[in-house]
């Protein structure tokens, strides 16, 4: 999974993918810089297909995305 995520300042942030029951799949941190940021998580090829929630979690803001694994 990539997306970009733009911030005000540098920030460190912990991004959760969350499945449909709530149970956390996957949790890293990660440093940003000011701007646009590429983010990029791997090792998701075992993750079984269904609906999942992506949060970006930082020290001000909280992003939540649906993502959908086919």
């Amino acid at each position: 999974v990539e997306f970009k995520l733009e911030t005000k300042g540098p920030q460190s942030v912990t991004i959760r993918l969350v499945d449909e029951q709530g149970r956390l799949v996957k949790s890293v941190e990660q440093s940003l810089q000011r701007g646009v940021n590429r983010v990029v998580l791997n090792n998701l090829s075992q993750l079984k297909k269904g609906i999942y929630i992506l949060e970006v979690s930082g020290a001000t803001d909280k992003v939540m995305d649906k993502i959908i694994k086919l």
